[in-house]
């Protein structure tokens, strides 16, 4: 017996946006009841995964957001989470250890292209260290931030 039909698309989607994403990254798509898709993009510095709470994206980062790959993997999910008419993001920076001048733009031209759409982008589970970066820069006071994921969800409504 064959590889389901459903499976064999999936893989060739797969590799499609592995072309795209280019050498150095690779996509897991991974099924769920109901054939629930859910992306998880993994780049060398960082790992960002999508998933959804009613109508707000998490993204979940674990790494580094750092110039180069890191920004890069942030500016692609936030547009591609953009771009599919999401435009209530939420961003657990509880798994990023490290976040560098040009993560720190990342994050204000996110909140920029968010905000373009009519949208929110919201920042959870800050580290001592982000939160510390944040309030020198003063970019603490322009981002809502949360350290519950419940609190932050409910403040969306």
């Amino acid at each position: 017996m064959g590889e389901p039909t459903g499976r064999r698309t999936a893989g060739k989607n797969a590799e499609k946006a592995l072309i795209l994403l280019g050498r150095n990254s690779k996509v897991v798509l991974k099924s769920a009841f109901r054939t629930k898709i859910l992306e998880e993009i993994i780049m060398s510095d960082i790992t960002i995964t999508e998933r959804q709470a009613g109508d707000v994206t998490i993204l979940d980062l674990d790494g580094k957001v750092t110039i180069g790959e890191g920004s890069v993997a942030l500016r692609t999910a936030i547009r591609r989470v953009l771009g599919e008419g999401k435009n209530r993001i939420l961003l657990n920076l509880g798994g990023v250890g490290y976040i560098d001048s040009s993560g720190i733009g990342e994050l204000v031209s996110s909140f920029t292209a968010v905000n373009k759409e009519g949208g929110t982008l919201k920042l959870l589970n800050l580290t001592q260290k982000i939160q510390d970066l944040l309030a020198i820069t003063k970019l603490l006071t322009v981002f809502d931030v949360y350290e519950d994921e419940a609190a932050a969800l409910a403040s969306y409504n």
